[in-house]
C-alpha cells in the first residue's frame, strides 16, 4: 500500500470474488471503511534546541552586529522526518522587522540528530536601530513531515534578546 494512502481521512476495502461447490457458484462481495488514524498523532514530536549568540563584527568604517544561530533537532521517529526551510525573521520592539533570512531544512534520519545553522549580519543603521530599542525579538518558523505525506506539522520559536549597552 502507498504511504500516500495516509493522506485520506477514510479508506474503502472491496472485495468481489465467488465460492462454490460441485459446479454451484455464488458471487461474494464485501466492503470494509476504515478511518485512517491523524497522522499528526503518528508522529512523535522533535526536540528542538535552539542556540543564539550576538557578536558585533569590526569592520571599517563601523562595526556591525550579527546574530549567529544553531538549530539542533533530534528525530525520536523510526522513520525520516523532512524538515522544511527555517524562516528566521529579526524584529524591534514595536514590532518593525529589521531584516530576515532562511536557514536551509533537509532530512533527518530515523532516532537521529542533525544540526541547521545560520547567520543574519546588520549594516551598522540596522544594529544602532537595533541596539536602541528596548528589545529585540527573533521568530523562526518552519515545518516538519514525511516524505511522501502531504500532511506537515508547523513548529516555531520567539527569542527575546536585551541590549546590553555599552
Amino acid at each position: 500500500m502507498p504511504l500516500d494512502v495516509l493522506n485520506e481521512t477514510v479508506i474503502v476495502l472491496q472485495l468481489d470474488t465467488s465460492a462454490g461447490i460441485a459446479g454451484f457458484t455464488l458471487p461474494i462481495s464485501t466492503s470494509a471503511t476504515i478511518d485512517m488514524p491523524d497522522i499528526e498523532s503518528l508522529i512523535a514530536v522533535p526536540e528542538i534546541e535552539i542556540y543564539a549568540e550576538t557578536g558585533i563584527i569590526v569592520a571599517f568604517p563601523f562595526p556591525k552586529l550579527v546574530i549567529f544561530t544553531t538549530i539542533d533537532i533530534t528525530n525520536n521517529n523510526k522513520f525520516t522526518l523532512i524538515i522544511g526551510d527555517v524562516q528566521m525573521e529579526i524584529f524591534k520592539s514595536d514590532g518593525t522587522l529589521v531584516k530576515e533570512t532562511t536557514i536551509p531544512g533537509g532530512e533527518i534520519q530515523a532516532l537521529n540528530s542533525r544540526t541547521f545553522s545560520g547567520s543574519i549580519t546588520f549594516t551598522f543603521a540596522q544594529t544602532i536601530s537595533l541596539l536602541s530599542s528596548p528589545h529585540i525579538m527573533m521568530e523562526m518558523n518552519s515545518e516538519a513531515g514525511v516524505s511522501g505525506i502531504n500532511t506537515r506539522i508547523p513548529f516555531g520559536a520567539k527569542i527575546i534578546f536585551i541590549p546590553m549597552p555599552f
